[in-house]
Formats: structure tokens, sequence, C-alpha cells
């Protein structure tokens, strides 16, 4: 079976109940998840914090989720948990929807998003694992396939 997965970052490791955090994010979102359309949630570390993994059921589900993630910039842990402790409240700020990335693609974005300004980029985003970066405002979004089709933009 394959699996649609997203990586959820800024959920602190306090907040014990995984797929109930997954489900609060999605409402707050106002996407309509269920418990039935998560496999399983667990921790992974990664850079020190202890990311959420979450596989999916459906691609549809996982896709729904990945397109309302931009609304997360106006939302706050805080917002969203609202009876968590006052210390994860100060502690957590934002959360994030990621695409949970092979270690190549995960680099190629860290390094297109590293070098943004010398390039000047003005987005860097995947969908579907695939690596996209926009040049100029009215231009068309590129996908790049490796550090040398980032070199070449």
């Amino acid at each position: 079976m394959e699996q649609y997965l997203h990586e959820i970052v800024g959920v602190p490791d306090s907040i014990r109940d995984n797929e109930g955090a997954v489900l609060k994010i999605a409402e707050a979102l106002n996407v309509q998840v269920k418990a039935e359309d998560i496999n399983i949630c667990h921790r992974v570390k990664r850079k020190g914090s202890n990311n959420i993994i979450v596989p999916f059921v459906s691609h549809k589900v996982k896709a729904a989720l990945y397109k309302q993630r931009v609304k997360l910039k106006h939302v706050h842990f805080a917002d969203i948990f609202t009876d968590a402790t006052a210390a994860d409240q100060v502690q957590a700020n934002k959360i994030f929807i990621n695409e949970n990335l092979t270690a190549f693609h995960r680099e190629l974005v860290g390094k297109a998003n590293a070098r943004k300004e010398e390039l000047s980029l003005l987005g860097v985003w995947t969908i579907n694992g695939k690596v996209f970066v926009k040049t100029s405002p009215k231009g068309r979004p590129v996908q790049i396939y490796s550090e040398h089709g980032l070199n070449n933009l």
C-alpha cells in the first residue's frame, strides 16, 4: 500500500495524543479529516525536534490538508490547543505541515531556501515530493531536479 505522508512540525512533545493533534489542526484549517483517514501517527526526531509523521489512508485527504497549510501562517499553537499548558503555549508558536521528503529532496529544498536572496527566488515549495521554485511574480513555477538545476536558474 502506498503511503501518503505529512510531517507536522511545532507540536510539543507534551501533547501525547498525536492523532488528536492532527485532527485539531485539520479542524482549524476547515479540512474534513476523520480518525479513519489516518493510518497511524508517530513521532520522529529530526534536527532537535520531535515531529509528528502522519500516514493518511487516502491521497485525497492528504492533498486537501496540504493545500490548506498556508492558512497556518495566521494561526498560533495556542489558537488550536487552547487546553495546553501555559508553558507549551509560550514555548510553541507556529505549526507547519510539510511533506515527508526523501533525504535528497529535503536537502535540495534546504539549499534552495538558503539561496533565496542570492538567486532572487520568490518561493520554494514541494508538491507530491517534487521541488518547485518561482523566480518572478508573473513567471511560472519551475521544477528543479538537482542542485545543478538550482544553479542554472
